[in-house]
């Protein structure tokens, strides 16, 4: 999720504010002197200038962010609780605070943010993707496939939560239904790799070896360099290619 800024008259500040932002994993790293110092001094500056923003969710959710970058995750989920009591209809604090879980294996919290949050937002595609992720892991796969699909229903053009539902069809022993799914999405994307080799694959995997043809020759027209073209072809003949999407 990109930072939402707040308004800055000083554009020399505003470089400063976001080079602290970018370089603050860097404070997990062990660096020492001078280096340490100036960075540590930018990123004061930057919770300076979030916090007067403080009645604004999209401040502490900035915070949030920071903090989690820097390797402080209690202080990033406090921000991101803070921007929540602010607005909790703020679907973006949601998703990072969920996320700041995942990091940390706290799967089963990350699904009750995820949960609260649809229940602010129901028809959220980015809060049911992240559901159905963090139900694949939590091995429900039956759930995972309704949020998976329910996201990629939410944003048709988002071909990823097209793809990503396909894989979990097709991991649930359910790769005839997957194709429909990748085919819809090739048709809005034009020329995507990840779905055409994914189309080749689970083509030939059902033994539907000359439509996993097409779809390679399809693949060699956009992309006739791509360096696992021709090791897809060998492996149509053997009834499923090797190169999983």
């Amino acid at each position: 999720v990109e930072l939402a800024w707040p308004l800055l008259d000083d554009p020399a500040r505003t470089v400063r504010l976001e080079a602290a932002r970018v370089l603050a994993p860097v404070m997990q790293q062990g660096i020492g002197g001078k280096l340490r110092d100036k960075l540590a001094k930018g990123l004061e500056e930057y919770v300076a200038s979030e916090t007067e923003n403080a009645d604004r969710p999209e401040a502490h959710m900035n915070l949030g962010l920071v903090a989690a970058a820097a390797g402080e995750p209690r202080v990033a989920e406090r921000a991101y609780r803070e921007s929540l009591r602010l607005q909790p209809r703020f679907v973006p604090a949601y998703a990072n605070l969920a996320d700041l879980f995942r990091g940390e294996g706290r799967d089963p919290e990350a699904e009750s943010v995820l949960r609260e949050g649809l229940e602010v937002e129901p028809d959220n595609a980015d809060l049911h993707h992240a559901l159905g992720l963090t139900e694949v892991r939590l091995q429900r796969l039956d759930e995972a496939l309704s949020d998976l699909q329910r996201a990629a229903e939410l944003a048709p053009d988002n071909t990823g939560y097209a793809y990503v539902y396909a894989v979990a069809l097709d991991s649930a022993g359910k790769t005839a239904e997957a194709l429909p799914v990748l085919e819809a999405a090739q048709a809005r994307a034009g020329s995507d790799r990840e779905l055409l080799v994914a189309l080749v694959h689970y083509n030939a995997k059902l033994g539907q070896n000359a439509r996993a043809e097409e779809w390679l020759d399809r693949l060699a027209r956009v992309a006739p360099s791509d360096p696992g073209i021709e090791e897809l072809r060998k492996s149509i003949g053997t009834g499923g290619a090797s190169e999983k999407p």
